[in-house]
């Protein structure tokens, strides 16, 4: 081998394992990062763990309340069947009003009837004022049964008394019970509803901190790519070895890295500022509209590495099947780099790629 070819392989080499020397403190960034992805993902899962349990407090309140719904449900019978008692009492306190009322004019319609009955059939005022010892005991006997007749009434009256009394009695208990029931069932009523409106609030909160906590965890992720993709820039285009074997053929790795190096120094969130080209490979947007379609990335970021990678293999494959006029590298500017070039320094397009120098920024975009 020649010097020269010796040479050109030095400068290919250098080309494509060209690695910046990373700062110390982009390690320390990149481990911060993830760090704080990690703690990222703690909170969240504990955030998750944390409506797990609301929700289950939920569900038994939901349920005690349902509990407590059905014992109201039996109540409002009860109360119903105690409503129907009071007013029947209340019919039986009118009844005994009616009977008393009743009782009181029949016992004084009979008095006057055995009072003129008596006076009428044995002539009672002459009795009263009679002296013989016979007149007097007559006399003594329809006083009697009068007032016997009078007692008698006297006692049916009594009597109904005592049961209207004992009836209003009733009636005041039952409406006590009924107070009473109905102030329990309203208190314990309230008492689970306030409790399932603070579980549904704190089920609500829980949420919301979940919600809080996947946002900040895929915030803790972005920073992270970010993080990596510096990194990565930092180390240079050697850094994504691993995904260009993925997408290129083992003969066209070490060229693939050589483009990477040239257009974004290994930098996936690398932008042209005198284009639009972006990404690992530089694609230009009007390229990356057509191109990402047809290799099956249609909907991809420019700045995703994987998306940009595959692309830019399925367009070189592309053009060795079509018979690109500047070779496999067509599309690139960059081709420059692993292109030989005349003695002029013009590209030799139809020589088998070699090493050549760098192309300046200027070059770059596809």
């Amino acid at each position: 081998m020649s010097w020269a070819s010796r040479l050109s392989l030095l400068v290919l080499a250098a080309a494509v394992f060209a690695v910046a020397v990373v700062p110390a403190s982009a390690q320390t960034d990149l481990q911060r990062a993830k760090d704080e992805v990690e703690d990222a993902e703690s909170e969240r899962a504990g955030a998750r763990s944390q409506v797990g349990v609301e929700r289950t407090e939920l569900t038994e309140a939901g349920r005690a309340l349902a509990v407590a719904f059905e014992e109201f449900s039996i109540l409002a019978q009860e109360l119903s069947d105690l409503s129907l008692v009071v007013l029947d009492v209340e019919e039986g306190i009118r009844r005994t009003e009616r009977d008393l009322a009743t009782t009181r004019d029949l016992a004084l319609e009979q008095a006057v009837e055995v009072y003129t009955s008596a006076v009428a059939g044995t002539g009672l005022f002459s009795l009263l004022s009679g002296t013989d010892p016979a007149s007097a005991v007559i006399a003594a006997g329809v006083l009697d049964d009068l007032a016997q007749e009078e007692q008698r009434y006297l006692a049916d009256y009594t009597a109904l008394r005592s049961d209207l009394e004992r009836k209003r009695q009733v009636l005041a208990d039952q409406r006590e019970v009924v107070a009473e029931l109905t102030q329990q069932a309203d208190a314990q009523r309230d008492v689970l509803e306030e409790l399932y409106a603070i579980a549904e609030a704190e089920l609500v909160a829980a949420e919301a901190a979940v919600r809080q906590a996947d946002a900040a965890y895929a915030s803790a992720i972005d920073a992270l790519q970010k993080e990596e993709r510096r990194l990565a820039s930092l180390r240079g285009a050697e850094s994504w070895r691993w995904l260009v074997e993925i997408y290129f053929p083992e003969g066209l790795v070490n060229e693939a890295l050589a483009i990477i190096q040239c257009e974004s120094r290994g930098n996936p969130d690398a932008e042209n500022p005198r284009s639009t080209a972006t990404g690992l490979f530089q694609f230009l947007s009007s390229t990356w509209s057509w191109a990402s379609v047809e290799a099956g990335w249609a909907g991809a970021s420019r700045y995703d590495p994987e998306a940009n990678t595959a692309v830019a293999a399925w367009l070189v494959q592309t053009s060795i099947e079509t018979g690109h006029r500047f070779g496999r590298w067509g599309h690139w500017e960059c081709r420059r780099v692993i292109y030989p070039k005349y003695s002029d320094g013009s590209v030799n397009h139809s020589a088998a790629p070699g090493p050549a120098a760098r192309l300046t920024e200027e070059d770059a975009g596809v």
